[in-house]
């Protein structure tokens, strides 16, 4: 078994070392961040300051050149350029002087008409040869040397042909020496690209003041163009680009300076994790500042190696502490070990040690231990002592326990003897009261039947005397329609006699309009043979005369057809006068038919109305019988539940009785184990030294 001393030991060691290695990790992480945070910061200011600083320069270069452009597109004459070569010089070079006077970190100005244009090289170039603040113009290039073919003149003729401003790739300007960036604007002139004015730059004025930068111990900076390429570089040239050194190693990197003007960022760079800050020019150049990550976090590095120290150290005073402390607690903790053993072999004999007095004067958890156990002891004791007298007193309990429970059950079973009997018998009794009861109930359900009938006998006689009534009255209301329509007939058939004569006065005119025609048309026809006899003076009156007789002829047309209206309206009231005749003799009989359906449902309704009254006498008398049904079915179910009750209640009682004498028999089969167990609890007693 380990020693307890042994096992506090490593629990303190482990907890030092724990503690110590968290509390080492999370300040050093929490460091790395902070100083990762602070780098990345400073890296951007750095960044974003340098290119503020070129910025302001390119910003400069750029209102230079443009300055210089606009000034020379209001003063130049393009015909004066072609036709004398002197023209403007003296004011150009006037310009390009103070221009370069007031900008000494210029490398140069220069003003170059448009040789296909003016017929002649007419270039005003100053420059600082020496890089020294000395500027002079330089000779002009013969005019063979204008081809877009020469690298030197590139960028003049992407400016010309873009007819944009323009900055031009880094070149080496052959009269100089120098390594050069010029950025070029058009000369315009009604539209159209006479020349080109700029501005020429070094790059050795970034280069000093990116290698003049102070980042780390090995941090530097670099300078890209709008493509990506390397303007500045301690390493590449202006021909690389991200995209294509190392295999296209940087292609991620040129992505992420690509998507932000501004920003931080990670990459691996020769052979070592670098950390990279970058700001956006206003003309797409990048300064980009790049950092080792090993420089940066140094600082945590040798923060990590004092921390690893220091918790060794701590670990060495954390365990010669722990091993004082731990066998100082494992002597007390042995004492109270050895005497929690005699506890457990019942040896309660009271045994005070130096060890355990010692341990009783401690006021921390061990000293309240042994308190505890020196209690429990002493309580033992107590409880064995009293143990051993009830021990005693109980084996006389049990002895005259048993022999009362003896007498009881005897005088129990035949209790429950008898009470079986009257439960048989009340049994018997509550079957014939159910089987009565449920006879009678069927009774009542047969009288509620009738009594439901008769109420229903009742409601339908007088559902059908009120039928009667309402018949009744349709019989009356019909009566009267039917006079109704008498009256009507005979309006009618009197109205039909008097249209007859109508027809027949039509008739008799009609006659006579036939008559007037036929003599109108024998007077048109006289007419006609008169006026034919007059010659051209009865002409006129021989058309009128025509004209009465067509006339005459519709009169006599319309009359016959009039005529047989007339006809087929005689004919149509003769009709209806035989059909009202046959009206009146149908109204006749339906008079009649009314007058007997009236007399029947008066029968009817007679009849019904002695019905109705035998049906309340038989209702009545019915309710009665089912009146005295309901007390006799009460008094039975009294009689019934009287003795479902009692033969429940012996069959109670029989089983009190039954369950009284097993518990009889557990009472004595309890006191029997009652007596084993004060015998075994003499023997546990007997163990126990006090």
């Amino acid at each position: 078994m380990k020693k307890i001393s042994n096992k506090i030991t490593i629990a303190i060691i482990a907890c030092t070392v724990i503690v110590s290695t968290t509390v080492a990790v999370a300040s050093t992480i929490i460091s790395m961040n902070s100083i990762k945070t602070e780098s990345q910061e400073k890296m951007k200011s750095v960044a974003e300051a340098n290119a503020k600083d070129f910025d302001k320069t390119l910003i400069k270069v750029t209102a230079t050149a443009d300055s210089l452009s606009k000034t020379l597109e209001s003063i130049v004459d393009v015909n004066k350029l072609s036709t004398n070569k002197n023209s403007y010089e003296n004011e150009i070079r006037y310009l390009i002087s103070n221009y370069c006077e007031s900008n000494k970190d210029f490398a140069g100005a220069f003003v170059i008409f448009d040789p296909s244009i003016t017929k002649e090289v007419k270039e005003y170039i100053m420059q600082d040869g020496d890089n020294k603040g000395i500027f002079e113009f330089t000779k002009e290039r013969d005019l063979d040397k204008y081809t877009p073919e020469n690298k030197d003149l590139k960028w003049f003729y992407n400016t010309i042909n873009n007819n944009n401003a323009n900055w031009s790739e880094p070149y080496i300007d052959s009269s100089t020496q120098l390594q050069l960036i010029t950025y070029s604007v058009p000369i315009h002139k009604d539209g159209v690209a006479i020349g080109v004015a700029g501005v020429n730059m070094t790059l050795k004025y970034f280069k000093d003041s990116i290698e003049s930068m102070n980042l780390y111990k090995s941090g530097y900076g670099f300078l890209l163009n709008d493509t990506f390429k390397f303007l500045i570089h301690n390493k590449y040239g202006t021909n690389d680009s991200l995209s294509t050194v190392e295999n296209g190693h940087y292609k991620t990197l040129e992505d992420d300076i690509k998507s932000n003007a501004n920003g931080d960022t990670t990459a691996s760079m020769e052979g070592n994790k670098y950390n990279l800050a970058f700001s956006r020019m206003s003309n797409q150049w990048t300064f980009v500042v790049a950092v080792p990550e090993n420089e940066i976090y140094a600082p945590i590095t040798r923060l990590a190696i004092i921390i690893g120290i220091l918790i060794i150290l701590g670990t060495l005073v954390a365990a010669a502490t722990a091993i004082v402390l731990a066998n100082r607690m494992s002597d007390t903790i042995k004492a109270v070990t050895e005497v929690l053993g005699k506890t457990s072999d019942l040896d309660l004999i009271n045994y005070e040690t130096k060890e355990i007095n010692k341990a009783l004067r401690q006021k921390d958890e061990i000293g309240a231990m042994t308190a505890a156990l020196s209690h429990l002891r002493q309580y033992l004791r107590e409880v064995v002592s009293l143990l051993k007298v009830n021990s005693e007193k109980l084996t006389d309990f049990s002895k005259n326990l048993s022999e009362i429970t003896a007498q009881n059950s005897e005088s129990i079973n035949i209790v429950s003897s008898n009470t079986q009997e009257l439960a048989t018998g009340a049994m018997k009794q509550a079957k014939e009261s159910a089987k009565g009861l449920e006879d009678l109930s069927s009774l009542s359900k047969e009288v509620e039947i009738i009594v439901s009938t008769s109420h229903k006998v009742k409601n339908q006689s007088g559902a059908a005397k009120q039928k009667s009534y309402t018949g009744l009255e349709a019989i009356n209301i019909l009566k009267q329609r039917t006079m109704d329509n008498e009256l009507v007939v005979n309006k009618l058939s009197e109205t039909t006699g008097q249209l007859t004569d109508a027809s027949q006065n039509i008739n008799n005119i009609i006659i006579a309009i036939n008559d007037i025609a036929e003599q109108t048309n024998l007077l048109a026809l006289n007419a006609a043979i008169e006026a034919a006899r007059a010659g051209e003076a009865g002409k006129g009156f021989s058309v009128v005369a025509e004209e009465i007789r067509k006339l005459s002829e519709q009169t006599s047309e319309s009359t016959r057809m009039i005529g047989k209206i007339v006809q087929s309206i005689v004919d149509s009231v003769s009709e209806m006068k035989h059909n009202m005749d046959m009206s009146k003799n149908a109204m006749s009989e339906e008079k009649l038919s009314v007058n007997n359906a009236e007399m029947s449902f008066e029968e009817i309704s007679s009849a019904i109305e002695e019905t109705e009254k035998e049906i309340e006498v038989l209702i009545e008398k019915v309710k009665a019988v089912s009146d005295k049904k309901d007390k006799v079915l009460s008094i039975f179910e009294d009689i019934s539940s009287i003795s479902q009750q009692s033969a429940a209640a012996s069959e109670e009682v029989s089983a009190s009785m039954e369950e009284q004498s097993s518990s009889m028999e557990e009472i004595a089969n309890t006191s029997a184990a009652l007596n084993n167990i004060v015998m075994q609890l003499d023997e546990i007693t007997n163990k126990f030294r006090i």
